[in-house]
């Protein structure tokens, strides 16, 4: 007769029945697999249950298997009369509960506005319907996050992406994250942004040089432009084109980018007089 299973987990259960030698020796094994007609079942080892006449117990101890998942099982035996199977009975492995095993956030620190990552590691594969991560911020203008993030089905990583918000001064933000009753804490450290370093000089001219492009060079990667702020000058895009003698100032304004505000520069050069061409002439006299 085929017994119950007993000392379930996610990998393995004891499998258990009893078989009647009636007089003859006889072995006895188990068959178990995930076919409800054991098609394609494992065999346990066979186990001697000698010639008695009374009913033998029989247990079995079975590993390998998968997390969550039906399986069937029967006794079988035989001897020299036969051989006899037990009805096929079932029983299901018990469901891995993921939990949050590893939390870590990268890069840290990040400038005002930049982006970082929340690397989620789970100790099992999320189950059907995905593991659905609750996370907090315990300084949300600085870092923000949604209240839960999704991790897909089947799936043990993930690292969403959140942006910083803007700091003023140096700031380090606690994120938790929580899921079946697991939960974990990393920080982001969010700096301030720079102002950019930028560096702008023109040499002097003279009035009727042909026009000239100027260029200022920078730490930051934002977009400049060009302006005249003052003088005998004008300027489109780079190109300066001078109108006349005398001091011009010219300004370069920079974009904010990366870890980097807005920024301006002003460089100032002399425009001197061109030389007059003078023609003088005096016709011969008596």
């Amino acid at each position: 007769l085929t017994g119950s299973a007993s000392a379930i987990t996610s990998t393995s259960a004891t499998l258990s029945g009893t078989v009647t030698p009636n007089g003859a020796d006889t072995n006895a094994w188990f068959l178990y697999g995930t076919s409800s007609t054991l098609s394609g079942a494992t065999t346990t080892s066979s186990q001697d249950l000698g010639s008695g006449t009374t009913a033998t117990p029989i247990s079995a101890n079975i590993s390998g298997l998968s997390a969550g998942t039906l399986y069937y099982y029967r006794v079988s035996a035989g001897n020299s009369a036969g051989s006899g199977n037990g009805n096929i009975y079932s029983f299901t492995t018990t469901a891995v509960v993921p939990t949050i095993s590893s939390f870590t956030i990268t890069p840290s620190p990040i400038s005002s506005g930049g982006t970082a990552y929340l690397n989620l590691t789970l100790s099992a594969p999320a189950p059907t319907g995905g593991a659905t991560i609750t996370l907090t911020s315990n300084n949300p203008s600085i870092f923000p996050v949604t209240s839960t993030y999704t991790i897909s089905a089947g799936q043990t990583v993930a690292s969403p992406g959140f942006g910083a918000g803007t700091a003023a001064t140096s700031t380090t933000v606690t994120i938790t994250a929580t899921y079946n009753s697991s939960s974990q804490q990393a920080q982001v450290t969010v700096n301030p942004l720079s102002a950019p370093t930028i560096t702008f000089s023109v040499p002097n001219h003279t009035y009727g040089d042909a026009p000239f492009i100027v260029t200022a060079t920078s730490n930051s990667t934002g977009a400049v432009t060009y302006s005249v702020v003052s003088g005998p000058a004008t300027i489109s895009g780079s190109t300066v084109t001078l109108t006349g003698a005398g001091t011009v100032v010219l300004q370069a304004s920079q974009a904010a980018a990366g870890a980097y505000t807005t920024g301006t520069q002003t460089a100032s050069f002399t425009v001197a007089g061109a030389t007059p061409t003078i023609s003088f002439s005096v016709q011969n006299h008596t």
